[in-house]
């Protein structure tokens, strides 16, 4: 696959299903690395939590600071 500008390519760094409030994922010290790039990259974290009851369904995004490299 050849990248273009603008393309935008998401790293899946965990998953977690959970049954109650007791969970927990860490994620801490991560490395990137960008090969072949012309110009700016940049990077974003991001998490989502998705839950769902008998009279709910929830959908929670959290993004983090864009940062350029």
């Amino acid at each position: 696959m050849w990248l273009k500008p603008g393309d935008v390519i998401t790293a899946q760094v965990s998953t977690k299903s959970f049954q109650s409030h007791e969970v927990r994922i860490t994620v801490k010290d991560i490395h990137v690395k960008v090969d072949n790039c012309v110009g700016q990259s940049f990077l974003r974290s991001y998490a989502v939590l998705t839950s769902a009851t008998a009279d709910t369904d929830d959908v929670v995004a959290y993004y983090g600071v864009t940062k350029v490299v």
